[in-house]
């Protein structure tokens, strides 16, 4: 079946990552002027920039929660698979793959 306990919400979940990316690639071209700011976003300091990108990496790291806890409580994944999955996911996220979570 895999999942559905969430109907699918970690889906939603992963738009809004792919967004914020996506947001945060186009203000570092702005700010290097390599872009127009078209979208209009606010100006905004470093630390804020940071912040932001640590924002991401907390819903990368929910993301992947999500998905596991919906497999496994939608008896997807028995409880050695879940483990498994959800530190092989975690430690992809640790290495920074770019994509590591939001496939498997």
């Amino acid at each position: 079946m895999s999942g559905g306990l969430f109907e699918y919400n970690q889906c939603r979940l992963l738009d809004a990552i792919t967004l914020l990316r996506n947001s945060i690639e186009t203000i570092k071209k702005i700010r290097s002027g390599a872009e127009d700011n078209r979208f209009e976003f606010p100006e905004m300091t470093t630390d804020t920039l940071e912040k932001l990108e640590q924002g991401l990496k907390q819903l990368r790291i929910a993301y992947v929660y999500m998905q596991r806890i919906d497999w496994f409580l939608s008896y997807d994944d028995g409880e050695k698979e879940f483990s498994k999955r959800l530190n092989a996911a975690l430690n992809r996220e640790a290495t920074g793959c770019p994509e590591a979570d939001l496939c498997h």
